[in-house]
């Protein structure tokens, strides 16, 4: 997280930063424990334009709706390409999930997903905007608050997502409409809870946790009950029948036949860090993102393992693919942004192009809203927010602490 004054310094225990300065949601002070932020502002969903580099934000304090940007360009050779070699290798660590920092290296995750950080907010530019968003706090509070009120009956089902409002990292669920809010995982001050996803039935929920000293795939019920590791690897997904996970181990990616036990690489050798591996809703394909020096790419591979990888897209530091329920329709993430893209390479189209920066998108079941974090910087921290699939006027879900990884089911 980065305060007023620059880069916080990180907590004693070294998996959290303790701001110093002004805090993602307009003005803050640290927590008598120093893990968290306590909010004096109004929420930092700002507006802003790309810097003339377009690795940031420079923000113009108008509201996130009115603000414009372009949209990002289309796929190269109009979309997808045969790779018939794999990219040049990175040598930074894997995109996705973790952002580099897994938790078996004793670190708090970030949302660095796919590139190393590409810069923040000067110290002059967050304080002259702190004091421009005090003058419309109560405005920006009440046009929130009434969102909240005149949508909230239309949103269904709950959200399940990982939070650090109790220090560790742990899996919580919240209904749609900002009710219910539950806490599921428990654990000790070593142990960290992640990536959680909704099985198909709604029923079980898998997670990536560091319990018992190394990171694996996790399956517990939908009540947080009755939580059994499966295997290594991090960043699982269910198959549409819920019959197999998509997930990642080292530099692969793999599927995993619940019943047999049995595993099926889906990436060639020296393919570079994959990651956010994401089962169609037909089963047949499986997005997933990469990354080496010359940037990311987003990637389809047969479910089967009968093709090699398909590039889609490989612009604006793309990662962190999901699919929306009916499969027409990819929502992914550049360097500050959400976008969505059809899985042959059309209808590139950005869907968040405010202030800050947003990550890890999801679909709702009927695909009309789309379920996002965002942040002052890519290291957070990070609150919900909701917004038309269409494109709209986000919706904050919630705050407090720093909330990741959502799953809409």
């Amino acid at each position: 997280m980065r305060s007023g004054s620059g880069v916080a310094p990180t907590s004693p225990t070294g998996r959290q930063a303790i701001a110093t300065g002004v805090s993602h949601m307009g003005g803050g002070k640290p927590s008598p424990s120093g893990r968290q932020v306590i909010a004096t502002g109004v929420s930092h969903m700002g507006g802003g334009k790309p810097s003339p580099s377009g690795r940031q934000v420079i923000a113009t304090g108008v509201s996130p709706w009115i603000a414009n940007a372009p949209q990002p360009p289309a796929p190269a050779g109009g979309g997808r390409n045969q790779e018939t070699t794999p990219p040049q290798r990175a040598s930074a660590a894997p995109c996705g999930g973790w952002g580099g920092a897994h938790p078996s290296h004793g670190l708090m995750p970030v949302a660095t997903t796919c590139r190393p950080p590409c810069g923040g907010l000067g110290q002059r530019r967050l304080a002259w905007l702190r004091m421009r968003r005090e003058a419309v706090g109560w405005l920006a509070a009440l046009t929130i608050a009434a969102g909240l009120v005149a949508e909230g009956a239309e949103r269904k089902g709950r959200i399940v997502f990982s939070s650090n409002r109790t220090d560790q990292w742990r899996i919580w669920t919240i209904n749609a409409d900002g009710s219910g809010l539950k806490q599921l995982t428990q654990g000790t001050a070593d142990d960290n809870d992640v990536d959680p996803v909704r099985s198909p039935d709604g029923k079980s929920i898998l997670f990536t946790s560091t319990r018992g000293g190394k990171p694996g795939v996790w399956r517990m019920a939908a009540d947080g009950s009755k939580p059994e590791r499966l295997c290594d690897g991090d960043q699982a997904e269910w198959s549409p029948d819920g019959t197999k996970l998509a997930l990642r181990r080292g530099e692969k990616i793999l599927t995993r036949d619940l019943a047999s036990g049995g595993e099926k690489s889906l990436t060639p050798d020296g393919f570079p860090h994959p990651s956010g591996p994401a089962w169609s809703p037909n089963a047949k394909t499986i997005a997933f993102a990469c990354r080496w020096d010359a940037g990311n790419g987003l990637y389809l591979v047969p479910a089967d393992g009968s093709g090699k990888p398909t590039k889609l897209y490989d612009q604006q530091g793309a990662c962190e693919p999901h699919w929306s329920p009916d499969g027409s329709t990819i929502i992914y993430e550049t360097e500050t942004h959400i976008a969505t893209i059809a899985p042959d390479g059309s209808k590139n189209r950005l869907v968040t192009h405010f202030g800050g920066v947003q990550r890890y998108g999801r679909f709702s079941p009927d695909a009309k809203w789309i379920v996002f974090c965002q942040g002052v910087s890519e290291r957070g921290p990070w609150e919900l927010y909701l917004i038309p699939a269409a494109g709209g006027t986000p919706v904050k879900l919630i705050e407090d602490g720093s909330d990741m990884y959502p799953d809409w089911k």
